[in-house]
């Protein structure tokens, strides 16, 4: 296998010059002729191997590694063109056509074996080596104009019932068959794995048990690029910008990485674009981040063809199933999700975090560890003041995620470019070459825009003001944090916790910034402990409107318990401290609770055995306290309302 990958590494850097052009004619047979002999034997072990999973991680790796060659071999030149043509068919037909129609039954995956032309059932365990297959396709076709041209004409020789692409007449027509490749990708990947899509919306710290994508940084790119993608559906899309996440984030388990910071950092504006084209058509307040460049407004003004027009019909058919499954199970996950209490989604989050803090070094870790913890627990304890358009649906909130997560995983990768680079001790203080210097200048130049965006929040807001105290030049690392903090405190406050862990997964990278940028995380030291009391807004909106006023009074009453707790523990402390500090009977406190309190035969002895605070006007503390309790039974009642709706709903969406 090693011969084989230093074959392909030579096939892909091979520039053609013509006095030493070789004749790829003895080259192309060879290859072609490894690759049926390794089709055949990964055939082979999946009809006849009882448990294919233990033995055919290896035959699968030396089949797609083969696959790659062949593929990169037909973009030489040539002067054998029936040959070329040929060998195209072959790797339509025998290889493409098999995997591209895999049909899902109950239990088990039911392929086509071309050499038999008999149809083997296949167990679920299979998909991610098909998967595989699917992606050296997309990848070698993206990186290779002439090869996807080349695949075009072959396809175009077949016949009818063999054509695998739509035709196009325009110059744009030879991406179709990326298309086609890639939906069939998304069909196969979660026909039946609900589960699976949401689990691989989130980067992965165990290595081990994560199947990195064959696609690489800059083809995935290049597709998340091209304008027919902006017109497929949004899971479609999420699908795509979560495989190129992955495809980035294989690097992050490298220790030694090659010079490609300046691609990193071009997926990550490219994830700033799609964030705000997004976040802005969701029309919350506040959160609507402008684009910088001419570019992003040609995107966001220019119309694209149908998508449906790139792609076979069969193939939009089983697409659209796909996508009609995702949505019923949403809607049974959302159920789920709702049905559970708060502190259970206060755990998950904070093993949520548990489990990536391998993304910042030992030194850092603890600290991380505790800020993080600080500033969940105080965005989970406030309430929301903007409202989330709503005719929002699943499929916004699963792009908006996906997106997160390329933000979060391409921030990332350049922090650990530059900081590999940035002298022994990995600072910004400590970088020594202007080349760098400049890269991390276009990384802040791209957060410059998280700058413009206004703090609708009280908790950004409050952030913001605690973050004064410490004196730092991250002020533009310090703005993105704010930004997404808040957004954050949105999502727990609408249940959206897909939403809030892909808030926490940019949190997290951010820091990782943050160290990069000081050396440390002493500059967030201040939000290790934040209080955690509701803070009061002033900012109104429709979705609480009708309480606003409740809420106030509420705030304001809420607001005295908490001065009156503190007078208390520290009058308590105080008497464990001294004993001599003077208590009053308990007169006061019984004259307001009952209506002729000296009625009571015991009256004298109960008021001995109440102490009460000189002073204190209790009558007030009583009434407020009982207004309190009625507004917080008031929205109980809302709220248990509101998940009887929604349950409801999906109930009767499902009979339906």
């Amino acid at each position: 296998m090693a011969a084989t990958k230093q074959l392909y590494h030579s096939l892909s850097n091979f520039t053609p010059t013509p006095p030493q052009d070789p004749n790829p004619r003895h080259l192309c047979k060879t290859l072609f002729r490894q690759l049926d002999a390794d089709l055949r034997q990964f055939f082979y072990a999946l009809h006849h191997d009882p448990h294919p999973h233990s033995r055919l991680r290896p035959i699968a790796q030396a089949l797609t590694l083969t696959l790659r060659c062949s593929l990169v071999v037909l973009t030489l030149p040539h002067s054998d063109q029936n040959l070329l043509l040929r060998n195209s068919r072959f790797l339509l037909l025998r290889v493409l056509k098999p995997v591209l129609s895999v049909v899902a039954t109950t239990t088990t995956l039911r392929l086509l074996n071309p050499f038999t032309d008999a149809h083997i059932h296949l167990p679920e365990s299979c998909r991610p080596f098909l998967c595989s297959v699917l992606e050296v396709f997309a990848d070698e076709l993206l990186r290779h104009q002439s090869l996807r041209r080349f695949l075009m004409v072959a396809d175009s020789t077949s016949s009818a019932s063999e054509k695998l692409f739509m035709r196009r007449f325009n110059c744009h027509d030879d991406i179709v068959c990326v298309l086609e490749v890639m939906c069939s990708h998304f069909v196969l990947s979660h026909e039946k794995g609900f589960e699976n899509f949401i689990s691989g919306l989130f980067l992965h710290c165990d290595n081990e048990c994560f199947r990195f994508p064959e696609l690489r940084l800059a083809p995935a790119v290049a597709l998340l690029l091209d304008p027919a993608v902006h017109s497929a559906p949004k899971m479609f899309r999420a699908h795509a910008i979560s495989l190129v996440s992955d495809a980035i984030g294989s690097g992050l388990s490298s220790e030694i990485l090659g010079s490609d910071i300046g691609c990193h950092l071009i997926a990550f504006q490219k994830s700033v674009t799609l964030y705000s084209m997004h976040v802005s058509s969701l029309q919350i307040d506040g959160f609507y981040v402008k684009p910088n460049c001419a570019y992003d407004s040609y995107l966001l003004e220019r119309s694209y063809p149908s998508f449906e027009s790139y792609v076979q019909e069969g193939t939009m058919k089983r697409l659209n199933q796909v996508l009609s499954e995702s949505n019923n199970s949403w809607e049974s996950y959302h159920c789920i999700v709702s049905s559970r209490a708060k502190d259970e989604f206060l755990a998950e989050y904070i093993a949520f975090v548990k489990g990536r803090l391998c993304i910042f070094a030992d030194s850092c870790r603890d600290m991380a560890a505790s800020i993080l913890d600080s500033i969940i627990r105080r965005g989970f304890s406030q309430d929301a003041v903007v409202c989330i358009k709503e005719n929002t649906s699943a499929e916004d909130i699963f792009l908006l995620v996906s997106i997160l997560k390329l933000m979060s995983v391409t921030l990332l990768q350049a922090v650990k470019c530059l900081s590999n680079d940035g002298g022994d001790s990995g600072c910004l203080k400590t970088m020594g070459s202007s080349s760098l210097r400049d890269q991390y200048d276009f990384l802040i130049s791209v957060l410059n825009d998280f700058q413009q965006c206004k703090f609708c929040l009280p908790f950004q807001t409050f952030l913001c003001d605690v973050m004064k105290s410490q004196q730092t030049d991250c002020k533009v690392s310090k703005s993105m944090l704010v930004h997404f903090s808040g957004l954050l405190s949105l999502s727990f406050s609408y249940g959206l916790d897909l939403l809030a862990k892909g808030c926490i997964s940019v949190i997290m990278a951010l820091m990782c910034l943050f160290v990069f940028e000081e050396g440390d995380l002493v500059a967030l030291g201040s939000l290790r402990v934040l209080p955690l009391q509701s803070c009061s807004s002033e900012i109104s909106s429709d979705k609480n409107g009708e309480d606003t006023v409740d809420k106030k009074s509420a705030y304001k009453i809420a607001a005295e318990f908490h001065r009156i707790q503190t007078c208390n523990l520290r009058t308590e402390f105080n008497l464990v401290e001294d004993r001599t500090e003077k208590t009053s009977s308990g007169e006061m406190f019984l004259n307001c609770i009952l209506e002729d309190p000296k009625k009571l035969s015991d009256y004298d002895e109960l008021a001995d055995f109440l102490e009460c605070e000189p002073g204190k006007n209790y009558a007030s503390w009583l009434k407020g306290r009982a207004k309190i309790r009625k507004w917080r039974y008031k929205k109980m009642l809302n709220l248990r309302k509101g998940k009887k709706e929604k349950i409801w709903r999906s109930l009767k969406r499902r009979k339906i």
